[in-house]
């Protein structure tokens, strides 16, 4: 049902409407360079259903931000809350390239089957050694989301 709402936003199938007045937007950290990474919950925030939509984690590549921010603005499915964080590498969006501002590709620096990489896909010299990656994985395991998609 997320899939087809998302697909819908995306090209326009379902009008806008004012976002949720359940709508609440919090800080979850820092990227490397000091920008904020924000949240934002529509729907019931204590909802048994949890979905996570990030719309940009290679700096180069956030097309899912015009999904996110289309989702914004539309009503989450009852019994469900929908997290979203447009940007999740702001540092890397404002230049326009894959890694956050240590080079690192916040994909590559989860702890989940870690290894060291280096050039485009740099791993960072450790597992959740990035403040992107750090602030994603507090702000998930405290809302212990269902589903998570970027």
């Amino acid at each position: 049902m997320l899939a087809a709402l998302a697909a819908a936003a995306v090209v326009g199938v379902v009008a806008p409407v004012p976002a949720a007045a359940t709508a609440h937007v919090e800080t979850i950290g820092h990227s490397r360079e000091g920008r904020a990474i924000v949240a934002r919950a529509v729907g019931n925030r204590g909802a048994e259903r949890r979905v996570l939509v990030i719309g940009c984690i290679h700096g180069n590549e956030c097309a899912g931000v015009r999904v996110t921010r289309r989702l914004a603005g539309l009503p989450a499915p009852d019994g469900s809350v929908i997290w979203l964080v447009h940007q999740l590498n702001p540092d890397g969006a404002a230049r326009r390239r894959r890694g956050n501002a240590r080079g690192v590709d916040l994909n590559r620096n989860f702890p989940y089957r870690w290894q060291p990489q280096d050039g485009i896909y740099e791993s960072g010299p450790g597992p959740a050694s990035e403040p992107e990656t750090q602030a994603i994985q507090r702000f998930d395991s405290c809302r212990s989301q269902a589903l998570a998609l970027a």
